[in-house]
């Protein structure tokens, strides 16, 4: 017996999995909420720095959305998951991991607190 798969669409499905369940949101949630302790870094810091490199493609359901509407704060509330849609955490869970690799790291220590 053959077992036939790609893993684009079991990735896709394992990140709806974790999305219906909420972990994906609670942990966007709990990171923010590190951020907000262990740094000086805020919101705007987090909206100013992902709108200054961030382009979405052309085509795409996200290319309307504004970081306004994907970083407000109704969305991000520390101790709280956070409360966008589905596509909204998808393209937020990214620019957290590229705004935590880029601005967090020890390369940058004036954000540290």
């Amino acid at each position: 017996m053959f077992f036939w798969y790609t893993t684009s669409p079991l990735l896709v499905y394992h990140f709806q999995l974790l999305k219906i369940n909420g972990q994906i949101n609670q942990e966007i949630g709990l990171w923010y909420a590190s951020v907000c302790r262990k740094t000086y870094a805020t919101l705007d810091h987090l909206v100013r720095c992902v709108s200054s490199g961030w382009v979405a493609n052309p085509g795409t359901p996200v290319e309307a959305v504004t970081m306004n509407s994907l970083f407000s704060r109704k969305l991000f509330k520390v101790d709280q998951g956070y409360r966008g849609n589905a596509s909204a955490t998808a393209s937020v869970l990214v620019l957290c991991v590229a705004f935590g690799e880029e601005i967090l790291s020890e390369r940058n220590p004036t954000i540290w607190g």
